[in-house]
């Protein structure tokens, strides 16, 4: 019997944002989390940091109902 590997996500949200808009694809964190399942195995944790100007109420609805955990890095 194959033993699952585990894993944790961390994203940096607003780099990654910046990156989907630029290319004009939608960020879609649940699918992120679905494809690491299927290649990688158990999800553990996942993680999205991000800078306190880019808190927004509909960022954090997304990121809790994807199943991360939002931390806000404030910038030096």
């Amino acid at each position: 019997m194959k033993t699952k590997r585990k894993a944790a996500i961390l994203v940096d949200f607003e780099n990654i944002t910046h990156a989907a808009v630029k290319s004009g694809g939608v960020l879609d964190l649940k699918e992120l989390v679905r494809i690491c399942h299927e290649r990688i195995g158990i999800v553990k944790a996942a993680f999205a940091f991000f800078p306190l100007h880019y808190v927004a109420e509909s960022a954090l609805g997304d990121l809790d109902e994807a199943g991360f955990v939002g931390i806000v890095c404030p910038r030096r």
